[in-house]
């Protein structure tokens, strides 16, 4: 499923995976945390980041759903999927979500 994949470093992409427990925690580097993101996506990111120093990931904070919290910053690697499913299971990003997600961070040739 298409995935938008947010390193720290500011560089985004979006790449298929299969949303699979074990891929989402080698993409974030550790355990995983769900966070609402933008547009009706989930965000995935590292639970223990800000314990662990991660570097500030401006791009996910920029990502993230407004209602969550405007003081909160995302640390480390984010990936974000489109919403949930009937049974509760992820969905892949839709082409409006990558779309609207390719606007708000400004990446070229994406989606």
């Amino acid at each position: 499923m298409r995935a938008l994949i947010i390193p720290a470093d500011g560089s985004a992409r979006f790449e298929d995976i299969d949303a699979e427990l074990e891929t989402l925690q080698r993409l974030v580097d550790g355990h995983i945390e769900a966070v609402p993101a933008r547009f009706g996506a989930n965000m995935y990111l590292n639970e223990e980041g800000k314990l662990a120093g991660l570097p500030l990931n401006l791009a996910a904070t920029s990502a993230v759903d407004e209602r969550v919290s405007a003081s909160d910053v995302i640390v480390g690697p984010a990936v974000i999927l489109g919403g949930v499913d009937e049974m509760g299971g992820d969905t892949g990003l839709d082409d409006e979500q990558a779309a609207q997600f390719t606007r708000l961070l400004g990446l070229r040739g994406a989606a």
